[in-house]
């Protein structure tokens, strides 16, 4: 895609027939379904319709537009110079492939609401600016030498696939709402002003960070989890808020964490979930310890695991195993700490939750079973007809198969009789 020609182009979408013609085009024109721009510039509209494709082989520059530079419904644009594509160029236009392999910028807007728009070769672009892509068809996008993104470029679009190697800057909500985005690879040098969640609220999302990643940048309230000191590794939990990305694999460089730090942000994550109020959580962050528990290098989340262990946890499993949930509370009467309270509560929920849904498994279950009795029930019935009709018809034909045998039988000396007459006749006419 890097040296895509127009022999190329012409041929993907079966208008190389035309290609003589186009190039010897000195002026626009319209070649069947083809108009050819022989401008360098464009900074007005094209007035001009019917036709599906566009080739502007010197075209270097649109211009920031007040108004869509098209009026009409176009499959592909083919501008190998084009280098600029200004403002609301192909805002709510029906564009679906744009071929610019020197596309250095894209301007506000330039292709807002373009829900056809599927494929963009643009392997040198640089700068993404305001809303480019917002509410677009775009799915996948391959550019290596992209720095910037600017503040909703991909907000609410279709996008599934980002590539880029050099990305330095991404912008406020730049994929917020992106629900179809699954990949987000090679940002290295990447660092994120919003410094919150709402850069990445998106579902199925999978994102590789190599470079610098800070803790601030990420801070407990956005809902991360902190795996270990290092953030070699951050995993996103599950969230009370269903729309928020969930993100799922992050790897970054070794950055030291302070292990109040992390304790504290496990602990946000699970005051997160229970709607704990913030001045209870500052109070117990306060009363986090450091201590020996650390020294053995295990977060939070497994000293607690640990901890569960113990006389408490067994009762509550207990408990659980026997189903008798209403007997859970007395567990929780024994002293332990809030972040223990909260991760066994966590934990009743969990089974609770489980128990309901195997429940409502089982239940309908039980009503399919019912309704495929009752089919197999109507099903036996007329089979059974079907058997007494085939066992009438069959001793009928036993029967006849006897009755024939007889038939045989008296037949025969019959035919022999016949035989000898008719030979005795012949003979006295020969006589």
């Amino acid at each position: 895609l890097a040296n895509f020609t127009l022999g190329q182009f012409m041929t993907a979408f079966n208008l190389e027939n035309d290609i003589i013609q186009v190039q010897s085009i000195t002026q626009n024109s319209i070649i069947n379904r083809i108009l050819v721009i022989t401008n360098q510039i464009l900074d007005s509209k094209i007035d001009l319709e019917d036709f599906d494709f566009i080739i502007a082989l010197n075209l270097q520059r649109i211009c920031d537009l007040d108004f869509p530079l098209l009026s009409c419904d176009v499959i592909g644009f083919f501008a190998p110079q084009l280098t600029h594509i200004g403002q609301n160029v192909f805002k709510n236009s029906t564009i679906q492939h744009l071929f610019a392999q020197n596309l250095r910028i894209i301007g506000k807007q330039a292709f807002e609401n373009t829900p056809n728009l599927r494929n963009l070769c643009a392997m040198k672009l640089r700068h993404i600016r305001e809303s480019a892509f917002k509410q677009s068809g775009i799915s996948n996008l391959y550019s290596p030498e992209l720095l910037k993104i600017d503040q909703l470029a991909f907000a609410q679009s279709s996008l599934v696939n980002i590539y880029s190697e050099q990305i330095e800057l991404v912008g406020n909500s730049c994929f917020a709402q992106c629900v179809q985005v699954k990949m987000m690879n090679g940002f290295q040098n990447t660092s994120w002003p919003c410094g919150c969640k709402v850069c990445f609220k998106c579902t199925k999302a999978k994102v590789l960070l190599k470079q610098k990643m800070t803790f601030q940048a990420f801070a407990a309230k956005t809902g991360w989890v902190y795996q270990n000191m290092s953030m070699e590794k951050i995993e996103r939990s599950s969230s009370k808020d269903r729309n928020v990305s969930t993100i799922s694999h992050i790897e970054v460089a070794k950055e030291k964490i302070s292990p109040v730090q992390i304790q504290q942000a496990e602990a946000k994550e699970m005051f997160d979930q229970f709607n704990i109020p913030e001045a209870e959580f500052n109070q117990e962050a306060k009363q986090i310890e450091v201590g020996s528990r650390m020294e053995s290098k295990e977060t939070p989340k497994r000293i607690i695991e640990v901890n569960l262990r113990s006389a408490s946890k067994q009762e509550l499993l207990k408990d659980l195993t026997k189903r008798s949930l209403s007997n859970t509370s007395k567990t929780f009467q024994s002293p332990m700490s809030n972040t223990e309270m909260l991760s066994a509560t966590r934990l009743k929920g969990q089974y609770e939750q489980l128990l309901q849904q195997k429940e409502a498994e089982i239940s309908s279950l039980k009503e399919q079973l019912e309704v495929k009795n009752e089919q197999i029930e109507k099903l036996e019935k007329p089979w059974e007809v079907c058997f007494e009709v085939i066992k009438v018809q069959n001793e009928k034909i036993a029967r006849l198969e006897q009755m024939m045998k007889k038939q045989q039988e008296i037949n025969d000396p019959m035919l022999q009789f016949i035989e000898i007459y008719q030979k005795r006749e012949l003979e006295k006419q020969l006589e």
